[in-house]
């Protein structure tokens, strides 16, 4: 368990400049109270692949079967951390992570895309490959 309260593990520095690369969270969802490794692993190696730093890490610990987007106080702090600018975009596992149903999807679009901002999902059963809503980043990114 990381020493950084809420569940959010440190790794880099925030912040948004014109020199500086893209800044991105993880997100992954947890029904116990460990931290859920491989949704991190593959998040990370996505962001990689793109070129984007990885400032932090957030984990929500839900029951199984909670399908409520705006209850895990981890996902909440990490919106605020997008919408003062502290992060450019953020990247999940998959959609399901934050989103239940058309109506979820529809609000993040909308607030990506009010923020200036991108979530990432990792959806490429789903969609054949990452799947990126909101404004896409300013950074150029590597080849996938």
């Amino acid at each position: 368990m990381s020493s950084v309260p809420g569940n959010a593990r440190r790794n880099g520095a925030l912040g948004r400049s014109g020199t500086e690369s893209t800044s991105v969270a993880l997100f992954a969802v947890s029904p116990g109270s460990g931290r859920p490794a491989l949704q991190f692993s593959d998040c990370r190696a996505a962001a990689e692949r793109h070129g984007w730093t990885v400032a932090r890490e957030y984990t929500d610990f839900r029951p199984a079967g909670f399908e409520r987007l705006d209850m895990g106080e981890q996902w909440a702090h990490m919106l605020r951390l997008v919408e003062t600018g502290l992060l450019n975009g953020i990247v999940v596992h998959d959609l399901a992570t934050v989103a239940s149903d058309e109506q979820d999807y529809l609000t993040l679009v909308n607030w990506a895309t009010d923020h200036g901002a991108f979530v990432l999902f990792l959806d490429g059963a789903r969609y054949g490959r990452d799947h990126l809503i909101g404004r896409r980043p300013a950074t150029p990114t590597r080849a996938a």
